[in-house]
């Protein structure tokens, strides 16, 4: 899936604790707008094969650089891991299929990226601090 923001990776790979370290650093290359697919989709960070190559770290700071550098006002994420997708409809309704987690700030069964609701799945806070990432999930899990 595509929308408004995502990681272009022009200047080589960035590693969720490389990106945590230093927000700013040249590994972070972000594109706006490469596609203007919905604008359901304005306002909205991708990124994909999420949980098994460590990406929430990364994510979590691109979301950081996108409102520093004025980006947009509020953003938003979806991030799909390898064998899922996201099925949206025209109206921003949709369904999570396959195997693995979608996750809109927080996992869900269903999701309308119109309102940003979900039904099924858990929702959690995700904070990172000094580099290093926690949330409110039972034992500090991020995923």
């Amino acid at each position: 899936m595509l929308a408004q923001f995502g990681y272009s990776a022009l200047t080589g790979s960035v590693t969720s604790r490389q990106a945590l370290a230093n927000r700013f650093t040249p590994l972070i290359t972000i594109e706006n707008g490469f596609l203007n697919v919905s604008p359901l989709l304005q306002g909205i960070f991708t990124d994909d094969r999420f949980a098994a190559r460590d990406r929430m770290g990364r994510l979590i700071a691109f979301l950081a650089r996108v409102l520093q550098d004025g980006g947009a006002a509020q953003v938003s994420a979806i991030a799909t891991d390898e064998k899922m997708a996201f099925l949206m409809e025209p109206d921003g309704s949709g369904v999570v299929t396959g195997t693995g987690a979608g996750r809109f700030l927080r996992a869900a069964g269903t999701f309308n990226i119109s309102n940003w609701t979900g039904k099924g799945g858990e929702g959690y806070n995700i904070s990172a601090i000094s580099g290093r990432l926690g949330s409110t999930q039972p034992g500090g899990s991020v995923y």
